[in-house]
């Protein structure tokens, strides 16, 4: 749980990252760069692990799992991230835990709990409590809010599609694999481009917001992946939420945002709807690991 926690705080700020060069940069360069400097993080950790053994058959899957994570959802998310400002933006791809829940009901791998939903809702509640004011508005397109709501759905699938592959190979290799396919697949399209002709015309805010978001990544998608070992998708989804808080707070210490009393209100609801999703009762049962 302590990872997953720490991968929605990296998530949150790597929201709040992305909105300050999305205007400078293309969604898809952007992406090729942030996890090609993700690929050379997870690099020295890939060249100390020694053989890894995959069978053919899950090879496919595992590559598609790294386009839908690593592709698909973050360029869906950075051309939504273009015209809908971040604390509603992050709200819409907070919902990914209730699209996560619904597939792993579907596919058999979660069971229905009344309280695992109810907890996703007042998560999702304590959270538009604590965005308040820039939720009401609303503003940006609804081209923008529709490529979101399709980030959080890749974010549920590949949350849920991913952990058998996970327990049975590990984290380091299935993110090393899923990573590297990312990375060649999107080189066609960034460096046909010019994506490296690009950089020279890089600021000094570009080139530390590309380098933290493929750090963050490249540790991130690890912690991610061993959170989903032992706990089920839709409740580790669900600290994504606490992405949303951690732009908030970040505008606070650096921009001089003002916080209000209703965030501390909608913090602690939104705890409350965490702690529901994951408490032990909620555990799946049927061969899938509790939480303990």
């Amino acid at each position: 749980m302590w990872c997953a926690a720490a991968t929605g705080i990296q998530v949150g700020a790597a929201i709040v990252a992305t909105r300050a060069v999305v205007d400078d940069i293309d969604p898809v360069p952007l992406t090729f760069l942030r996890y090609l400097v993700g690929a050379c993080v997870l690099a020295p950790f890939v060249s100390r692990a020694g053989t890894w053994r995959f069978t053919a058959r899950d090879l496919p899957p595992i590559a598609a799992l790294g386009l839908v994570q690593f592709g698909l959802l973050i360029v869906l998310l950075t051309v939504g991230l273009k015209t809908v400002p971040a604390a509603p933006g992050a709200l819409v791809f907070a919902t990914s835990p209730l699209f996560a829940l619904a597939l792993g009901i579907g596919l058999g791998r979660e069971r229905w709990s009344a309280g695992k939903a109810a907890g996703i809702g007042l998560a999702l509640a304590g959270l538009a409590i604590v965005l308040g004011p820039s939720v009401a508005r609303l503003s940006g397109s609804a081209l923008g809010y529709l490529a979101i709501a399709g980030a959080a759905g890749c974010a549920a699938i590949a949350s849920v599609w991913s952990r058998p592959y996970v327990r049975r190979y590990g984290t380091l290799p299935v993110s090393a694999v899923a990573m590297a396919v990312t990375v060649a697949v999107l080189a066609v399209p960034a460096l046909g481009g010019g994506v490296f002709n690009d950089l020279a015309g890089f600021s000094a805010r570009d080139v530390a917001a590309v380098l933290f978001l493929g750090i963050g990544s490249g540790i991130g998608y690890v912690m991610w992946l061993y959170a989903l070992k032992s706990i089920a998708a839709s409740a580790v989804t669900s600290y994504l939420m606490l992405g949303p808080v951690t732009a908030l707070l970040l505008g606070a210490l650096f921009l001089d945002e003002p916080l209000s009393v209703w965030a501390a209100v909608g913090t602690v609801v939104l705890a409350g709807g965490l702690w529901l999703t994951t408490r032990p009762s909620d555990a799946v049962s049927g061969g899938e690991v509790r939480i303990r």
